[in-house]
């Protein structure tokens, strides 16, 4: 694992701290729950818009995060016509933006796991990190059941900016765009995982990363194909989907990247 990586994993097991909750500017959302694919119920925010054919982004947070790292990012994504999901994953806890807690990992008992990563022992990381790609099917099926129809955007922040691209590869025929905010080759065993996944792909991929992160992000853009990829690098570091919060420029970079698209 590169440093980076490592770095990112040990500070999302490590989130405590957070701002007041409601910080920042809101849109109306409504609190859901939902089965995962082997029963945890999952939680997640939805931002609906007016249609329920509009697009749909699929949000996902970064390691040790919650939903609560969408709440200014999915009302922006109402503001241009769109739905939003915003998921509780299983490897979580509190973002630190808005302070919501992560009510999925509060059931998976999560919190244990994270400390023991902490202490130095991952062996429960993986295990869990990958399990919560069946939290993302199952909200894809949530969506599905529900009657949105619209075209299907997914969105990872720094390790599930990593596992959508096995959602995406998994379920080429429902994923639409990839947008994917730091991601990297984080496994500890397998330094190839996404880039296997990555090159399967026919839809539009956005690559975004924070300028400390060119070497991070840039193995995964190049297996690509060159007609549907997008690459953005922010001016200055940060990392997942933070960068959108004070970056226009990563705004105009799913735009454009949404426009490679059919």
């Amino acid at each position: 694992m590169t440093p980076i990586g490592r770095r990112v994993l040990l500070a999302g097991a490590a989130l405590l701290a957070a701002v007041p909750a409601g910080a920042g500017a809101q849109a109306p959302y409504s609190t859901i729950e939902f089965p995962s694919k082997d029963g945890l119920v999952v939680t997640a925010d939805l931002y609906r818009a007016a249609d329920s054919t509009a697009p749909v982004f699929l949000l996902f947070h970064q390691s040790g995060s919650s939903r609560g790292e969408y709440r200014t990012i999915g009302p922006r994504h109402v503001e241009m016509g769109y739905n939003a999901l915003a998921v509780d994953l299983r490897w979580g806890r509190m973002d630190k933006w808005n302070g919501i807690p992560n009510e999925t990992a509060k059931r998976n008992n999560t919190q244990p796991l994270m400390d023991a990563v902490n202490r130095g022992d991952r062996s429960a990381l993986w295990p869990t990190v990958l399990a919560s790609v069946g939290d993302m099917e199952a909200a894809m099926a949530w969506l599905a059941a529900r009657g949105f129809t619209g075209a299907l955007y997914v969105m990872g922040s720094s390790v599930t900016a990593m596992t959508i691209f096995q959602l995406a590869h998994d379920h080429p025929d429902r994923v639409a765009a990839v947008l994917s905010f730091s991601p990297g080759e984080y496994h500890d065993d397998d330094s190839t995982m996404v880039r296997r996944w990555a090159r399967t792909l026919r839809m539009p991929v956005l690559i975004a990363g924070a300028a400390d992160e060119v070497e991070l992000v840039t193995p995964i853009y190049e297996v690509l194909p060159k007609a549907t990829r997008t690459l953005w690098i922010a001016p200055e570091d940060g990392h997942g989907a933070s960068l959108l919060f004070k970056h226009e420029g990563a705004w105009e970079a799913i735009r454009t990247a949404l426009e490679k698209g059919p």
